[in-house]
């Protein structure tokens, strides 16, 4: 399932505003009901659409197409996009997402004791050469990312939450004023899961799982709690709980003498 409409939506665009700014930002010629066979999965975008998508939405190609992993299999089965692919895609995308040229980052780089040419970036970004892991630690602390992300790895929890933060932080979307509106974001996702489910609409239920994680973790931002340790918290509550599943649902010891 890919989350192609789950990005769209995010950005508040019709189908139509999302095919002229493709147009404008990636050169993507699209039309609006092409976008839309494409999220409904009535058609498989070409590899190079789901690059200029993931640039577009500056998302890693995997996750765009929804893979579990960093190693991305090209639709048509006709070609493969490896991991190196990977990395070097997301080596451009952190460089087109501070707006810098190769030459601007390069420089940038040095004043952080960083030295890695031009040249050496393109290379990289190109797939023409593959960093060493010296190389790769140096761009991640760069870019401020993990740098599993660098690798093409999976990234886990902390790693996610870590970029769901700082993504939030960007847009100024974290604020203690506005605790109460990111509670009501977290409440009305938890309705599109509602209708997901009601509906059997298994693509509606992962997308809204994921986006109630997302209000989730920034919420909890703004509540200055730590989501991770609340999550540790109640497993140690839960862990030596003794109780009875009755129709599905796990009733706790104590609840069955009442």
């Amino acid at each position: 399932m890919n989350r192609l409409r789950r990005f769209r939506k995010q950005k508040g665009l019709t189908l139509e505003e999302l095919a002229k700014e493709l147009q404008e930002k990636e050169n993507l010629k699209i039309v609006p009901d092409g976008l839309g066979k494409y999220e409904r999965e009535e058609r498989d975008p070409k590899r190079e659409t789901w690059v200029k998508l993931a640039n577009y939405y500056d998302v890693p190609v995997s996750y765009l197409m929804g893979l579990p992993d960093g190693l991305v299999q090209h639709i048509n089965k006709t070609q493969t996009m490896t991991i190196d692919d990977v990395k070097s895609n997301r080596l451009r995308e952190l460089r087109k997402k501070l707006g810098f040229t190769r030459k601007q980052v390069s420089e940038d780089m040095k004043e952080c004791g960083i030295d890695i040419p031009p040249s050496t970036l393109s290379s990289y970004e190109k797939g023409e050469r593959n960093p060493k892991i010296d190389k790769l630690e140096d761009l991640a602390f760069y870019y401020r990312v993990p740098l599993s992300y660098l690798k093409g790895d999976p990234m886990n929890f902390e790693e996610l939450q870590e970029l769901v933060i700082d993504w939030a932080y960007e847009r100024n979307i974290i604020d203690v004023k506005k605790t109460p509106k990111q509670f009501m974001k977290v409440t009305e996702e938890l309705g599109e899961l509602a209708e997901g489910i009601n509906k059997d609409n298994q693509g509606q239920i992962e997308d809204s799982l994921g986006d109630i994680l997302v209000t989730l973790i920034i919420l909890s931002r703004d509540l200055n709690v730590d989501l991770l340790d609340c999550l540790r918290g109640a497993y140690n509550v839960i862990k030596n709980r003794k109780g009875k599943t009755i129709n599905g649902v796990f009733v706790k010891e104590s609840d069955l003498h009442e």
